[in-house]
């Protein structure tokens, strides 16, 4: 019967198939059977050359009855069952006089729109089926979705703009979605024969994003915890500004989740939840994240009134409180954000692990015998076991992207001067050190961008403005782009574990199913010899200055029992450095960079490498023997040999977890665009995040 339908359609040059793919199995033995099924209830019948259909039931208007009925017969569920056709009896007419009263122009339009729309809503209902814990989870991807349905439509031209009417829809979160397709011309036009209808616009659309506002139910706190755990920020935002949750019960979820974990995990070493709640139960502000629960890492981000030790030991027996909130910790608190406290980091940001003296180790929710990575490990930890959807991050070598590649999670360090480091200082690390936050979505990670960047009066350096807001970015084409593929270090005695290379790989033919190029090669200046050199007197005299601001903040210099072997060390080679040398030393890093950028100049649009060169190594690695105080800096070679060079160039980077071990440790790969163009990254990230979900892997220890 399936081949009867399908026949009868294409004599009116109406494809079948035209929007059929395997994520909306829509497959030909659930439609045979459907139909069978159809025809035993007295829906549905065959007689000679004549496919007979019930239609009293839905009503007068031709255009919907061809598209209920056509699309009765081939939107199915996952499991096989009846599809929701009306038992009332009426008249019987057939396939071919529906489609000959119509014409074939509108009749084609007919099943493309309700292909679209039973597509949006075959996926919802499939997510939903897959995951009792967080339906709302989808929304993230219907944005993308609706995107990509409509521009085949366009290319088809037969959408038109009253089906996406914004006045359908209540939320003003949903209205500004909808508003966002206004970049489709094609979508207002309309196949010849069909003129607009107001009762035939996207019911199903409408239903994907309210089904998506629902919250959870409210049994007791633990339910609710647990419901929220893995629903992202800018859902559970959503929740709150739909009125589903409020900002007090995000805030009592995610405390709760950190009580039950974090003696596991160690990743959030100062707690202020009752400054939290406080906050939750005043006046928020009405910002994008209104009411959602975050965490600051001990290293950047000040927040008035609360310890702040940037990792080091002295510093946080001493009790130093912050007597300032920093520009971001500002911009995050407009955007509605609320902090539960502070998260683990090794002393001063130095080395890739996150297992300082000052707090002790911060294990892997993957396997808590292995390092989280660092500098922002405790952040990376927290977001990935569900304690709190987004946190903050800083990144001068790799510090966001290795704790994202090690805990399975999105982790964008953005454009040098993106995000503002004031009133600390206007530029970190020689302009190496950026900041912004580790998420498990790259819709999350726009919401953040958008939250924090921008620029500020003194600032050093100004990248071009985004053209429109980072959240709309995602699901936006990126177009074919040629995309350049590393896979050995460019540092050569640096080695790539087999699982960094297949990660980075795997990753290269995805985006070849995607539609872009990608060739071997990367930028020849990356192996420029004598770059570690010109690194090493600027890494050790930044680190002696931070130790003597410390000095001058606790009213006493900081002396070698004050801080760790390592740090003592690498201050000590800072201390040695004349003032000509590092401005020599600044000066090679900067014409490093410059030969380095002149790559994607030369017509390349993205770098793709692995994001570390291993899998997340064991707790312990990085101790230092007491005849080698230098340990930890040597052994941070082999984490940052693909992250740090584009800290130098001041460029953006991603790293996404798109590939896990056999013995099941999350592996990232990096993404790497020019200068200026996280909207890119975003936009590619977003593809290969739909193409390729992790939303719904959960580590050994989760909430």
């Amino acid at each position: 019967m399936f081949d009867h339908v399908k026949a009868t359609l294409a004599e009116f040059g109406v494809e079948l198939d035209v929007f059929f793919n395997e994520q909306t199995l829509h497959a030909r033995g659930e439609l045979d059977a459907a139909l069978a099924r159809l025809t035993e209830e007295g829906h549905v019948y065959q007689s000679g050359d004549a496919l007979w259909v019930r239609t009293s039931a839905f009503g007068d208007d031709p255009d919907t009855n061809l598209e209920l009925i056509i699309g009765q017969m081939v939107s199915l569920t996952k499991d096989g069952e009846r599809v929701r056709m009306s038992k009332r009896t009426g008249a019987l007419v057939t396939l071919r006089e529906i489609i000959d009263m119509l014409g074939a122009d509108a009749a084609r339009y007919a099943l493309a729109r309700y292909s679209i729309d039973s597509a949006i809503d075959l996926d919802l209902d499939l997510w939903t089926r897959r995951s009792n814990e967080n339906p709302v989870y989808y929304v993230q991807y219907a944005h993308a979705r609706i995107v990509s349905l409509l521009r085949k439509a366009e290319e088809l031209g037969i959408v038109r703009g009253d089906d996406y009417d914004p006045a359908l829809l209540s939320h003003e979160r949903e209205r500004d979605l909808l508003r966002s397709l206004g970049e489709f011309p094609g979508v207002v036009q309309l196949a010849a024969a069909s003129p607009p209808r107001t009762g035939c616009r996207s019911r199903l659309l409408a239903r994907a994003l309210t089904l998506g506002r629902s919250a959870p139910e409210r049994k007791d706190a633990a339910a609710m915890s647990e419901a929220l755990a893995f629903m992202d920020a800018t859902a559970q935002a959503e929740l709150v500004s739909s009125g589903q949750a409020s900002p007090r019960e995000l805030v009592d979820a995610a405390i709760q989740r950190i009580e039950k974990l974090d003696g596991e995990l160690n990743a959030v070493v100062t707690r202020q939840f009752e400054r939290a709640r406080a906050a939750a139960d005043g006046p928020l502000p009405d910002g994008p994240l209104r009411g959602v629960p975050f965490l600051l890492k001990d290293l950047g981000a000040l927040e008035r009134g609360v310890p702040y030790a940037s990792g080091l030991k002295a510093v946080r027996r001493a009790g130093y409180v912050a007597d300032h909130d920093s520009m971001v910790t500002e911009r995050y608190r407009a955007a509605g954000l609320i902090c539960l406290g502070r998260t683990n980091t090794p002393e001063l940001g130095l080395v890739p692990t996150t297992e300082g003296e000052a707090y002790g180790p911060c294990h892997n929710p993957w396997d808590p015998g292995r390092s989280c990575g660092g500098s922002s490990g405790g952040s990376a930890a927290a977001v990935a076991s569900g304690m709190v959807p987004v946190a903050h991050a800083s990144d001068g070598g790799g510090s966001i992207r290795i704790p994202a590649s090690e805990c399975g999670l999105v982790g964008l360090k953005p454009s040098r001067g993106r995000v503002p480091l004031w009133p600390e200082v206007a530029e970190g690390w020689g302009g190496m050190a950026v900041q912004l936050a580790v998420s498990r979505s790259v819709r999350d990670t726009a919401a953040m961008l958008d939250a924090a960047a921008g620029p500020a009066p003194g600032d050093l350096h100004t990248p071009p403005a985004p053209r429109r807001p980072w959240l709309q970015e995602v699901g936006a084409d990126p177009g074919r782009l040629r995309i350049g593929l590393l896979t050995s270090a460019p540092e050569a005695s640096t080695p790539t574990h087999p699982e960094c290379v297949a990660a980075a790989e795997a990753t290269a033919r995805l985006l070849e199913e995607l539609g872009h190029t990608v060739e071997l090669g990367g930028p020849p200046a990356l192996s420029d010899s004598g770059i570690s050199q010109a690194f090493l007197p600027c890494y050790g005299t930044w680190t002696a200055a931070e130790l003597e601001l410390w000095g001058s903040l606790l009213g006493r210099p900081l002396t070698p029992d004050d801080v760790e072997p390592a740090t003592w060390a690498v201050a000590e080679i800072g201390r040695g450095v004349s003032g000509i040398q590092f401005v020599a030393a600044l000066t090679a890093m900067h014409h490093y960079a410059a030969r380095v950028q002149r790559w994607w100049a030369e017509g390349w649009d993205l770098l793709l490498t692995p994001t570390i060169s291993e899998p997340p190594p064991p707790l312990g690695e990085y101790a230092a023997p007491p005849d080698n105080p230098f340990h930890p800096v040597t052994r941070s070679v082999l984490e940052v040999a693909y992250t740090i060079p584009f800290n130098m160039t001041g460029q953006p980077a991603i790293s996404l977890p798109l590939h896990w071990t056999a013995g099941g440790l999350p592996v990232g790969s990096q993404l790497v665009a020019a200068y200026g163009r996280e909207d890119l990254l975003l936009r590619v990230a977003a593809q290969l995040e739909q193409a390729r979900p992790w939303a719904d892997r959960r580590p050994l220890v989760h909430a």
